[in-house]
This record gives structure tokens, sequence and C-alpha cells, in this order.
């Protein structure tokens, strides 16, 4: 900003204050005829509410001029203030900026631009919105309290490739798609989806009491509704080992598991063995005996699921055990998966 000898800078209040006037300093340098610049200089004071204060006068050598390199109003009151910077010739003015400053708030202007820093030195962005003094590297920002004005860091971190990481539970209420890859889980919920897989055969042997079904579950919070359904290849020998299929859920909860079995030999008429078992009860095995399955060493298990939770959160866990003990394994096969999701 520069001015010459018909021009001063002042600086004015919107209103009176209501305890102390803001402090103002400006740095500035002299510029002579032959182009030589001075030593640096400043001028300092104190506004006076709305009362043109001239913060800068106008150089009194014809010829010279003044170069502001930097400036500042420090609101010192007790409340916010409005305050217009401008240039005057004597007959006209002219508005520079006009600017509101919080209680302890500072208008500076240095390499050209005009900026205001909070009470704890960070730059104010935009339309009145802070920062902190500091942030993390490609952290999202989040709003700090109700005031619609400052920001705070965060851990959620958006990279330059664009891959988000650092969050944790992700709430809507609309349907959320990829557009290209895969939404992937194994037990963290978007929007209520959670694909899951057997990564490795999971054999039992000799083993009549419900086990847990490896990566066959999932987490519900309080008074949450899920559905879900589950595709397994087992075997080997059905028709040695028989098997129980079982949902564990939060005491509380209400369920429905219904369980169709589809076996790989036909029965006397040529059709394949279906069953179809159901429980609404916790923990409690539906039972595909031996006797059910005569001659079939694999099959296709379908485990249809709903939960209402009630007040306590937890995991609903698909069980699985031999019908009848036996030393030949009961296998749920590599790549059997469940897709769960919740509704309500």
């Amino acid at each position: 900003m520069i001015l010459d000898n018909t021009l001063r800078l002042e600086a004015v209040l919107a209103g009176a204050v209501a305890a102390n006037q803001p402090d103002y300093h400006v740095d500035y340098k002299a510029w002579n005829n032959a182009g030589v610049e001075t030593k640096p200089a400043q001028s300092r004071g104190a506004l006076n509410s709305t009362t043109d204060v001239i913060i800068l006068a106008a150089p009194t050598i014809q010829g010279f001029v003044f170069e502001i390199e930097r400036a500042s109003i420090y609101n010192r009151d007790t409340a916010s203030v409005t305050v217009t910077v401008k240039t005057d010739d004597g007959t006209t003015e002219r508005l520079v900026c006009r600017v509101t400053l919080a209680t302890l708030e500072t208008l500076c202007y240095a390499r050209g631009r005009w900026f205001v820093l909070t009470s704890s030195g960070a730059i104010k962005q935009g339309a009145g919105v802070s920062g902190p003094a500091s942030s993390t590297d490609n952290a999202a920002a989040r709003w700090d309290g109700t005031t619609g004005t400052v920001t705070q860091n965060s851990g959620v971190i958006i990279d330059d490739s664009n891959n988000v990481s650092g969050m944790g539970t992700l709430n809507a209420s609309g349907l959320v798609t990829a557009l290209a890859g895969v939404v992937a889980g194994t037990g963290n919920t978007i929007r209520g989806l959670v694909p899951t897989r057997a990564t490795v055969d999971q054999p039992l042997t000799t083993q009549t009491t419900l086990q847990n079904a490896t990566n066959m579950a999932f987490t519900m919070a309080a008074n949450e509704e899920w559905i879900a359904t589950a595709e397994w290849d087992v075997g080997t020998i059905l028709s040695t080992t028989g098997i129980k299929v079982a949902l564990d859920v939060p005491a509380g909860a209400t369920m429905n598991l219904g369980v169709v079995i589809n076996g790989d030999t036909p029965n006397a008429a040529g059709a394949s063995q279906d069953w179809y078992r159901k429980t609404t009860a916790d923990a409690t095995a539906v039972d595909f005996t031996t006797a059910n399955l005569p001659g079939t060493t694999l099959a296709n298990i379908k485990c249809i699921v709903w939960v209402l939770n009630g007040a306590n959160a937890g995991n609903a866990q698909l069980q699985f055990a031999q019908s009848t003990s036996s030393a030949t394994a009961l296998t749920i096969i590599k790549g059997s998966f469940m897709d769960a999701k919740r509704i309500a």
C-alpha cells in the first residue's frame, strides 16, 4: 500500500467502545524522488470510537511516498467492534476495508493482503471462520462448538490420492455407493453393511458342542434391527457327521434363524435332498441329523437371519457343530460368506 503526499491512512469505529479503544501500529518506509528508501519507521496509537483517526499521515516532503509494510489494529475492548480503514486526500475518502473484530482479535495488513488473527494467534479464515494454531497434514477440519466460526483438527485423513483413513463409525441416511473398487469390512459398519467370508477351511472333529463359525458375525448397538444371509459350502461326509447350526445373540434380543440345506446326493425320487429348519431361540441349534442326509457328502447351507436387538450391544454370531460325533471332519469350506445389513 502506497501513500503519496496527498493521501493519509485513517481508521474509525462504527460505534462507541464498551471499555477500551483499539490499538494500532503501522510500519512503513519512505522513498525519495530518486527511488532511494529510508530506514523503516512506525506510527502507533489508539482509535477514538466514531472519530476518524489518522493512523499514518501523508508524507510532508514533495515527491516522497510512504510504503506500508505492515499494519495492525488490535481490539482491546471487551466487546466486538467494527473497524473501517480508508484513505483520505482531504476531499474524498476511499474505503480500504471494513471488518468486525471480536474481542482480542487483530486486523492485520502484510504483503499486500488484509487478514484477521484470532485471540489465539491463528488466522481467521473466510467469513469469520478461524482454525487452530496448527493442524495435521491432510486432516479434515471439523466445527468446534456451535458458533459457526471456529474449526478444529481431526483424526480423519484424506491423502493426496483421495484415500480416507482414521474413521470410526460412518452413519448415513441414504445409500453409500462405491463407484469403483470394493467396500469391505470384517465387522466395521458402513451403513450397516457387513460382508465377511471364510478365509480358510474351518474343520471340526468329534465336536457336537456348538462352535463359533469364523468370520460369521456382526456387531449390533442397542435397539438396532439387522438382517443377514450366509452361504456355506460344507463337507466332507455329512452322512457321517450331520450338522447343527445356531445363532448366538445378545441377551434380550429377538431373533429368527432359518436354515436350508441342499445336499449333493439325490433322494429315492431322484431329487436333491433339501431340508429346512427354523428356530427363534438364542444359541439353540437346528439339527440336520445323519438320518436326514443319507449318502450326502457335500452340501450348500443357506442361513437366513433376522435380529431385533434389545438394550444390550453385542455380536450376532453364527455357530455350528457335528450332529453326530465323528473323527471325520465337518468343515465350513474356504470362500463361504455372509452379508449382514442394518435396517433400523
